[in-house]
């Protein structure tokens, strides 16, 4: 006697599905922060008048763009003025600033130092994108403006000088 098995195998597959949007939004992300609350740029021996003074601020500004940006930066009024005496006075056009990050850093090669206005005059224009990068930043006084060919250092009453330095960050 032979058996015969007969199956009927029915296989249904269920399915069932839906769909979602993602959306990526990217925002302006543009800041710059001042790491050091002062800078100083100190007169005390001769060869300071003679050669000028120098201070390099390393990681002084920090910087994010998601775009090339530009630094400019300004002082906020037209002199030094003196904390003892505010009559003492020193034009600001005796400073010089300069961003010394290379252009392998950057993106591009950083300006020329510049000498302080109270007119905004760029530091950098079109660096690459940056997320948290630290900016090297020197302040000086060269040799012309401190040696005794001028008074716009020397011959000035004892006193420390300040002023406000403004630093802005733009696409």
């Amino acid at each position: 006697m032979a058996i015969l098995g007969l199956a009927i195998i029915i296989s249904t597959k269920n399915n069932a599905q839906t769909t979602t949007k993602v959306n990526i939004n990217i925002a302006t992300l543009l800041s710059i922060k001042v790491n050091d609350a002062a800078v100083n740029l100190d007169f005390n021996t001769t060869d300071d008048y003679l050669n000028g003074v120098s201070t390099p601020m390393a990681n002084h500004l920090t910087v994010s763009s998601i775009l090339p940006y530009t630094i400019k930066v300004n002082a906020v009024g037209s002199t030094f003025n003196g904390t003892t005496t505010s009559s003492n006075t020193i034009d600001i056009g005796v400073l010089n600033i300069g961003i010394t990050n290379t252009e392998s850093e950057l993106g591009v090669a950083p300006e020329n130092p510049i000498t302080l206005t109270t007119t905004a005059q760029s530091l950098v224009t079109d660096a690459h994108i940056a997320l948290a990068k630290n900016i090297d930043v020197t302040y000086s006084i060269p040799s012309s403006k401190s040696d005794g060919s001028t008074t716009d250092i020397f011959g000035k009453p004892v006193d420390t000088y300040f002023q406000t330095i403004t630093y802005q960050i733009s696409n």
